[in-house]
């Protein structure tokens, strides 16, 4: 995300922004406020239908599309478009929370508490970004810089979305027992509640838009891979399983 961009590209930005600036104002805060452009969020093609499953985890891998189109902004550009990137991306992960919102509704007990974790994390890191920000403008605007300080705060912050991104994962995973089915009394079926069809249809969804590297993501290097596809991989892998049968195996 944009803490890989920020240790490094913060201290160069700074250094040229703060030599140009129009009445005590930075160039850089000039720029942000003649107009952003913001991620586009497309709607999803169909009504949320709260209590699909298979609607469901299709939500959930668009919102991971979103998440990381916003990790891979961190990776864009020159150092002046830090904060440039950082709105945008803030964008995508408000995108994503969209995506998954509407199935905290839902009267199915998996679907409700995972998109009610999930939303939580996107919550999360939107107000991590944000205070990651405004901390980010301050700073470019002391008259004197006092780069420990600040690098002391962009620390506290990485920490802070690392452990944010982890409890994305596990309610993302949490995700799949929307689609697993369980007996009369809880036990495990080794079946799905999604046909075979539908099971195809979210394995293409995964790989057509994160690619077939979806498939060995993070295998041999995790930390260089974005972590929402990371998760993607994760749910991949679940649903390639054949161990696990389809309702209309």
């Amino acid at each position: 995300m944009v803490w890989r961009l920020t240790l490094v590209g913060a201290v160069s930005l700074a250094a040229r922004t703060r030599c140009g600036s129009i009445g005590g104002v930075c160039l850089l805060l000039l720029v942000l406020c003649s107009g952003v452009a913001n991620a586009v969020c497309v709607p999803p093609a169909e009504r949320p239908r709260p209590d699909d499953p298979h609607q469901y985890i299709g939500a959930v891998i668009d919102s991971l599309v979103s998440a990381n189109q916003a990790e891979l902004r961190a990776e864009r550009g020159p150092d002046e478009a830090l904060l440039l990137q950082l709105k945008r991306a803030q964008g995508d992960y408000r995108c994503a929370r969209d995506k998954v919102r509407p199935y905290t509704e839902s009267t199915d007990h998996f679907i409700r508490k995972s998109a009610d974790a999930i939303t939580i994390a996107y919550a999360a890191i939107i107000e991590l970004n944000g205070r990651f920000e405004s901390t980010t403008v301050a700073w470019l605007n002391e008259p004197t810089p006092r780069g420990g300080s600040y690098m002391n705060q962009i620390a506290e912050f990485a920490a802070g979305e690392n452990e944010t991104l982890l409890f994305l994962g596990r309610a993302t995973i949490s995700a799949l027992y929307a689609i697993v089915k369980f007996g009369d009394g809880g036990e495990g079926t080794g079946r799905l509640r999604i046909t075979k069809a539908q099971r195809r249809d979210l394995i293409a969804q995964l790989q057509n838009n994160f690619g077939e590297t979806v498939t060995t993501a993070g295998k041999s290097q995790p930390d260089t891979v974005p972590a929402a596809k990371r998760w993607g991989h994760l749910m991949y892998k679940f649903l390639a399983d054949s161990n696990w049968r389809s309702s209309d195996d």
